[in-house]
């Protein structure tokens, strides 16, 4: 893509999938932390999948990036609350803390992990494919083994 096509793709998928970031919160209150954030992980990984192996043009790419961004505005935060939300009030600031670093540590780790991929086999579908394991294995972590916050009394000791 040229640079404004590129620079289009960016600013039209952002724009559409922003709102989400909003109402996202509301829908785990509604729904459940763990329905919610989950199923916005899995919309993610979804659209980062069909970006690698379906997109071949400017629009294609905008509805893979905007359902990717639909997924990941509406998984972090829910989750990331969630997450929280599992600690008494005395160590909340700490979960989030440690919760942040190791984001940041695996979003980290996955540029050096594409990078190997990429140079053993050459492929940016299969490095893709490859990098959407990570979260569907930790979403079905998240899934089958922790407890759902929605609901639950705040722990203050």
């Amino acid at each position: 893509l040229s640079q404004a096509a590129a620079t289009n793709v960016l600013v039209i998928a952002g724009a559409l999938a922003l709102p989400v970031l909003i109402r996202a919160g509301t829908a785990s209150d509604k729904y459940g932390r763990k329905r919610v954030g989950c199923t916005f992980a899995v919309v993610g990984s979804v659209g980062t999948i069909l970006g690698f192996f379906v997109a071949r043009n400017a629009w294609q790419l905008t509805i893979a990036l905007t359902i990717s961004l639909v997924g990941s505005f509406g998984a972090w935060p829910t989750l990331g609350g969630m997450v929280t939300e599992l600690f008494p009030t005395t160590l909340r600031a700490q979960a989030t803390a440690w919760t942040a670093g190791a984001r940041a540590f695996g979003q980290t780790a996955s540029f050096g992990i594409a990078a190997l991929l990429l140079n053993a086999f050459d492929s940016q579908p299969l490095t893709a494919a490859c990098l959407t394991l990570g979260p569907l294995v930790s979403i079905a972590i998240v899934a089958l083994w922790i407890p759902e916050t929605r609901g639950s009394e705040l722990e203050t000791g």
